[in-house]
């Protein structure tokens, strides 16, 4: 028995590294990180992961391998505060890009060549926390929601609009509701986004709520 026991343990050790399935052998090249954001690219072959120890890996889709580890900015006050979050990652229509934007007292955007693994972008100038960001059908530019707006001094959900080749900002404007998420429609210029109160369309066009579609109370 213990005979049969030792040939067991002999196979698994020689043979079973080379058995784990690949994603498990890419999760251990990073340590198994907490992963706070994820985003996937069909149109680039690639996933990105946002990760604990503040750093963004943009991986090859097809096996697993890490392609560029990209070291975020420290945005806490004098590196002290609460832990930094990647909030989200995504990847522009092509994939050739990668925004990230950040949630932290003194928020950014950043936007990243997927086939270098460069910051093209830091748009980080009076940035609140930052919660969502999403491309527009053509990639020439960013919408993002903001929790809290400087301007105003008040928390609360404001939408945003950059030019993704510069990073200036084109506007803002003040949605309230406290929306977290925001996605853009494949084949125009509208906005959809959920908050406490409803979901909301938004044309960017014509810079004005299209559609409030409020919750219903139980």
């Amino acid at each position: 028995m213990k005979y049969q026991i030792f040939i067991v343990l002999f196979v698994f050790m020689v043979f079973g590294s080379s058995l784990m399935p690949k994603n498990q052998q890419a999760t251990g090249q990073v340590n198994n990180d907490t992963i706070y954001a994820f985003d996937y690219s069909a149109a680039a072959g690639m996933y990105a992961t946002g990760h604990y120890d503040w750093k963004i890996r943009i991986w090859d889709a097809a096996t697993n391998t890490l392609l560029h580890t990209i070291q975020a900015p420290d945005l806490r006050p004098n590196g002290q505060g609460d832990v930094f979050s990647i909030q989200q990652l995504a990847f522009s229509p092509s994939g050739e890009r990668l925004a990230a934007c950040f949630y932290a007292e003194g928020g950014a955007i950043l936007v990243i060549d997927t086939s270098t693994g460069q910051t093209l972008l830091d748009i980080s100038e009076s940035l609140p926390t930052m919660k969502a960001i999403t491309w527009s059908s053509d990639g020439d530019r960013l919408a993002g929601i903001y929790e809290w707006s400087a301007i105003a001094n008040e928390w609360d959900g404001w939408l945003a609009l950059w030019d993704a080749g510069t990073g200036q900002e084109i506007r803002q404007t003040l949605i309230g509701g406290s929306p977290v998420s925001l996605d853009w429609h494949p084949s125009d210029d509208r906005l959809i986004y959920p908050s406490y109160t409803g979901v909301s369309v938004w044309d960017t066009e014509q810079w004005q709520e299209l559609v409030a579609i409020p919750f219903e109370s139980e």
